[in-house]
């Protein structure tokens, strides 16, 4: 008896160990079994993105980001590594990123990271993102444990959700605000007969003028 209340409490103390710690950028702890919402899209940098192409349009890489770091909360270094459980993914991909190795999954199941060493006191991001199909509502659902040879560490899961449209309507260079760029890649759209659904401004189902219009009045609109 006396031994498996040993053993029981052994797996309490690995399950509570709080050697390393979720938190937010500012080093703020994110409590364990806690769930947190991801839905600020961010574009990727491509430097062979085109505007102007319809595919192009249609297949840019979107990305959530987690929005996890990890503290070492001992003075002196130490090492660990995260378990990811993706639960839920409707479309699209999972990328994580740790010591310069990065990994793609675009299936439900159970995954591990390799190890991350960090030094002491120190935070160290979780780079890692949810890319959804751009046309697409979804969400995914990924429950992330921390794991070392202290123990088994917190356990956070991040909801992130994804709403067709939910980027910049007419922010077509991607760099977070609509201008006099996006009106003259719309003006260049249209002559050059490269037009896609995302330069449907009017919402008609036909782009022409009236788009360029529309997107010079939200300009000065928002002035």
């Amino acid at each position: 008896m006396g031994l498996l209340v040993s053993a029981a409490m052994g797996t309490a103390q690995a399950a509570a160990d709080g050697t390393f710690q979720f938190c937010d950028k500012d080093g703020n702890v994110i409590a364990d079994g806690a769930t947190v919402t991801r839905d600020k899209v961010e574009k990727e940098e491509n430097p062979d993105y085109d505007p102007k192409d319809p595919e192009d349009i249609k297949y840019f890489k979107y990305q959530i980001p987690t929005g996890l770091w990890i503290k070492n909360t001992n003075a002196s270094n130490g090492t660990c590594k995260v378990k990811y459980n993706i639960k839920q993914m409707d479309h699209g991909g999972f990328q994580i990123c740790v010591a310069g190795q990065c990994r793609n999954v675009d299936a439900v199941g159970e995954y591990e990271t390799g190890s991350m060493d960090i030094a002491g006191n120190a935070l160290e991001n979780l780079d890692s993102e949810w890319s959804p199909n751009s046309e697409k509502d979804g969400k995914c659902v990924i429950e992330f444990q921390i794991v070392s040879s202290h123990g088994v560490g917190p356990k956070v899961t991040v909801n992130y959700v994804h709403t067709k449209g939910g980027s910049t309507k007419g922010d077509f260079n991607g760099n977070g605000k609509i201008d006099v760029d996006d009106v003259k890649v719309l003006i260049q759209a249209i002559v050059d007969g490269k037009t896609a659904t995302e330069h449907d401004i009017d919402g008609n189902g036909v782009v022409n003028v009236s788009d360029v219009t529309k997107l010079i009045n939200t300009i000065l609109a928002a002035q």
